[in-house]
């Protein structure tokens, strides 16, 4: 379970992390906003971020697009997939190449 979550870091400033249940990445630090700790400060899955219905407020919901900009930022430097259209692509990556039996009779018309 793949959760957004904030810690008051200063006096005047939150931090926000994601955590995939063993490690935890840093996001940014931004300023305190109340709204956003009310809203992130339990955690917020994954497929939440992508779902604006769920607050009113508008400094959380630019926090929201904030953090779907990071996201395939942390996907690409720590080697991870997290949304499923990074896992997607993964998985269309690693499957075996087959040729279609067009491409095969090309392929061997050229021999």
């Amino acid at each position: 379970m793949i959760t957004v979550f904030c810690r008051t870091t200063r006096k005047a400033e939150q931090s926000f992390y994601l955590s995939d249940g063993q490690h935890r990445y840093y996001l940014f630090t931004q300023k305190f906003r109340r709204s956003n700790k009310e809203f992130f400060e339990r955690g917020v899955l994954l497929d939440v971020i992508y779902d604006f219905s769920r607050t009113h407020s508008t400094c959380t919901i630019k926090t929201l697009e904030k953090i779907q900009k990071f996201i395939p930022y942390i996907e690409k430097e720590e080697s991870l997939a997290l949304r499923r259209q990074t896992r997607r692509k993964k998985a269309r990556l690693h499957k075996p190449f087959r040729l279609r039996k067009q491409e095969l009779r090309f392929l061997a018309a050229e021999y």
